[in-house]
């Protein structure tokens, strides 16, 4: 406004001639002429000579100045609904790097996504972990049928619907470096990791997936029957793999999951921690011959270990469970007849053995062997038969 004024005062200036008896007037005097403008003129400028000319300029009203802010945001009136995320959390066997440490899986997705979600326990409500990206979680669209572990699988299909995400195909280098893998919870409540090498897509978030690897990352244990419905998390860089605390193993650990710092409430999670993912796996490669020239059967397994990094030389794979200690248990049907220690995989089953437990050493029999830990006991168990 000030400004406006100052523009339309210079418009208004007057040209004036003055009797010399005028010389007490200086510039800067504010002046009135009667019958021109509206006045009052301010003096800019004098010119003495024969006359006294000067040239005056109208005066700008006053203004005050007033501050005014924008007006103020106005209040939402509807309620801003609250992100309830779904939540993911399981219980993973150990990286190889600490073998002698289980892990735990937290994931979850929102639309829209809170900008995170942090895990907390109810038990002593400290922070566990903190999520910032939403992660591709879904569920089995049908049941998924157990499977033979650590090889490529032909045959069998798993149809996911994902609540968001991609997947795509990929070459078999890529899937055995460890790409393309999903946990998925089974009908024990164990999680398997499965990895797959194609990828079709049925519909939007439906997936045909084939040439599956059942049991990865040391979840062989936990292959089984899924039924539809059942939950599935794309193992990515976006779910947090995390170590599980020694003296939560054997419990169920309630969790919160906290949407953001708008939710107050959070989402209760149930995190059941068993064993099983930390117990030694099952010995592969069981043999039952009959020694020569008598009714001795030795039995022989080789020991496999959660250390292993898969490594093709020629050594054994690091002992995970020390001192190394078998379970062997004769079967006569189902039936357990007797149950032998060993501490190496190699075991005799002695003629007078047979004869005490069968009456005479029997043409068939089936063992089962399980590896032993010192802290968790007899670990997951397989079975062979002995054909004379």
């Amino acid at each position: 406004e000030r400004l406006l004024a100052d523009r339309v005062a210079q418009r208004g200036q007057l040209e004036l001639t003055l009797a010399p008896s005028r010389l007490a007037l200086e510039v800067g005097d504010a002046i009135a002429v009667a019958g021109e403008g509206e006045g009052p003129f301010e003096i800019t400028e004098i010119r003495d000579g024969a006359a006294r000319r000067i040239t005056a300029r109208a005066i700008p009203p006053l203004f005050e100045a007033v501050i005014v802010s924008g007006r103020p945001a106005a209040v939402p009136t509807a309620a801003v609904p609250r992100a309830i995320p779904v939540v993911v959390a399981a219980h993973l066997p150990p990286d190889p790097a600490n073998p002698g440490q289980s892990r735990l899986l937290l994931a979850a997705c929102a639309s829209p996504w809170p900008g995170e979600v942090t895990f907390h326990d109810e038990v002593t409500g400290t922070q566990i972990a903190r999520l910032t990206r939403s992660c591709a979680l879904g569920e089995l669209d049908a049941a998924l049928a157990p499977g033979q572990a650590l090889t490529w699988d032909e045959t069998a299909s798993l149809t996911v619907r994902l609540y968001a995400g991609h997947l795509a195909s990929a070459d078999d280098a890529l899937v055995l470096a460890g790409g393309n893998r999903l946990v998925i919870e089974t009908d024990s409540g164990a999680w398997e990791v499965v990895a797959f090498a194609e990828a079709l897509l049925l519909s939007p978030g439906l997936y045909r997936l084939t040439r599956l690897l059942r049991g990865q990352m040391g979840t062989g244990h936990a292959i089984g029957p899924a039924a539809a419905g059942r939950r599935v998390v794309v193992l990515d860089d976006r779910p947090l793999l995390l170590a599980a605390p020694g003296q939560w193993l054997g419990e169920t650990r309630p969790l919160r999951a906290y949407a953001g710092r708008a939710d107050p409430a959070g989402t209760s999670v149930a995190l059941a921690l068993d064993s099983g993912p930390v117990l030694p796996l099952p010995p592969v490669h069981l043999r039952a011959e009959r020694a020569p020239g008598s009714d001795d059967v030795a039995l022989s397994w080789v020991r496999r270990s959660r250390a292993d990094t898969d490594s093709w030389g020629v050594t054994d794979a690091p002992l995970e469970h020390a001192p190394e200690a078998y379970a062997v248990t004769i079967l006569d049907g189902t039936v357990p007849v007797r149950t032998l220690a060993a501490a190496a995989p190699t075991l005799t089953y002695t003629a007078a053995a047979q004869v005490e437990d069968f009456g005479a050493p029997p043409p068939r029999f089936g063992f089962r062997v399980a590896q032993m830990s010192p802290v968790f006991g007899a670990g997951h168990a397989t079975e062979g038969t002995f054909d004379a």
